[in-house]
């Protein structure tokens, strides 16, 4: 889930045909440092878990499709990343500034639409490949933001030179305002610290 992917899906092409030609107000004067103060951080995180420098989004694609990685165009986005010190756990979140809130409710429409696909295949940068299916609900999750995309997966990862690892992947995307956040985590809970950047994130909105 670490490694960036090859085929970025443009999501938002297809999504300034939802607003039905209404007017919709201009999207906040934030930019990535904004952003970047609202992500988690190594205090969320804990002792346990090492900080990622300079992280990209996470490439997860749901249903090989859309995912953090594939959000285009944005006015700004910003990501941060944990790496758990003894263990396989990783966090990744991302905040992502669109143009408009019907283009940040189209990309959770759009995580919708792509998990009729139920089991996909992602090549990784490392010659490998990560298998994915769909393994119920995230648990301790209520509704978050305007509209909420959530799923518990299972990545089978087999490496060039055919050995495999499986591991339990948390994926949470919710929209607020004109901003969509997503929080992906491997072998550990995603629910409190999705919570946590959802308040974070709706402040950001707060004048």
């Amino acid at each position: 889930m670490r490694k960036q992917l090859v085929g970025v899906l443009v999501v938002l092409v297809l999504a300034g045909s939802c607003g039905g030609g209404e007017e919709t107000p201009p999207p906040p004067d934030l930019d990535r440092q904004d952003l970047t103060r609202a992500l988690l951080n190594a205090q969320d995180a804990g002792d346990a878990w090492e900080q990622t420098e300079n992280p990209a989004p996470n490439t997860v694609q749901i249903g090989g499709q859309v995912g953090a990685a594939s959000i285009r165009p944005s006015r700004a986005e910003a990501t941060s990343a944990f790496k758990q010190r003894e263990g396989s756990g990783f966090v990744s979140d991302t905040i992502i500034l669109l143009q408009s809130e019907v283009s940040a409710r189209a990309v959770i429409a759009a995580h919708e639409e792509a998990a009729k696909t139920t089991s996909w295949t992602q090549e990784r940068d490392d010659g490998g490949a990560a298998d994915f299916s769909f393994n119920g609900a995230v648990q301790g999750l209520p509704a978050l933001g305007d509209e909420m995309f959530a799923a518990r997966l299972k990545s089978v990862v087999t490496t060039a030179s055919d050995q495999t690892s499986e591991n339990a992947i948390e994926y949470v995307a919710f929209s607020v305002g004109p901003m969509v956040a997503f929080v992906v985590t491997q072998d550990t809970t995603s629910g409190a610290l999705a919570r946590r950047l959802e308040s974070r994130v709706a402040r950001l909105l707060t004048p």
